[in-house]
């Protein structure tokens, strides 16, 4: 998904795996994202839960930990188990994406800015599977 979303990206790029320094140690990442625009370098970090229960707060405050040690800057929590409430709050306080995936489809969930939002085209998810909670943005 994330591959088909870089492909108008300036210099995109992704790797499974990789391990990236930062300032109190390596951390292996399940997924970096590289990419330039504004005359800027971007690093995503992406972490993948395949879970048994939803994510729980901890998950997303440790992957915060990490974007604030490597300098990325931004991070993305995908799941096969949804969020804790409290993952999902402190998700949209610290601006982290939480994408939750159901039955090998995705279940777009966003920041509403004013009112309801709709999938990206290329997400081909049918009207009744988009998420009514509003929680952080893939963006």
């Amino acid at each position: 998904m994330l591959d088909v979303l870089g492909l108008n990206l300036h210099g995109y790029d992704s790797q499974h795996r990789e391990v990236v320094e930062g300032h109190d140690g390596d951390y292996e990442i399940d997924v970096t994202v590289r990419f330039g625009a504004l005359d800027a370098e971007f690093l995503v970090l992406v972490e993948c839960k395949h879970y048994k229960n939803p994510v729980k707060r901890e998950v997303i405050q440790s992957l915060h930990s990490k974007l604030l040690s490597v300098g990325a800057q931004k991070g993305m929590v995908f799941s096969s188990s949804g969020f804790q409430s409290g993952a999902l709050e402190f998700a949209k306080a610290h601006g982290i994406a939480t994408v939750q995936l159901a039955e090998g489809r995705t279940s777009y969930f966003t920041k509403s800015l004013g009112g309801p939002s709709e999938p990206p085209p290329w997400a081909n998810i049918e009207p009744s599977s988009v998420g009514s909670s509003t929680v952080t943005g893939i963006l």
